[in-house]
């Protein structure tokens, strides 16, 4: 390795060890998914009425209410009674169904 090539490839390291050093941010795991049972679907609204468990990153214990889909085809045949497993954000005034998995 020529002199010059060799000092580019230190310093590169040298500036990854301090970046890590000084903690530069990790990337956060995402909540686990919430199990669900689902009360109603409304699939041309884009909206499912779920029973479900504790969420607490959005700070809030189990209870029954509305969610929008983030894709309407989620709801596609889904039928009260159905257990989902799903994770959701605020987003304004509603909460958003980011992840979905049927069980």
């Amino acid at each position: 390795m020529a002199r010059a090539e060799h000092r580019v490839w230190l310093g590169a390291r040298l500036l990854a060890v301090l970046l890590w050093a000084l903690g530069a941010p990790a990337v956060a795991a995402p909540p686990p998914l919430t199990e669900a049972t689902v009360v109603a679907v409304y699939p041309d609204e884009g909206r499912v009425l779920l029973r479900h468990g504790d969420m607490p990153h959005l700070g809030m214990s189990a209870m029954t209410m509305e969610f929008v889909a983030s894709d309407k085809r989620w709801l596609l045949g889904l039928q009260p009674g159905a257990v989902v497993r799903f994770d959701a954000r605020r987003e304004g005034e509603e909460h958003v169904i980011t992840r979905w998995r049927r069980r």
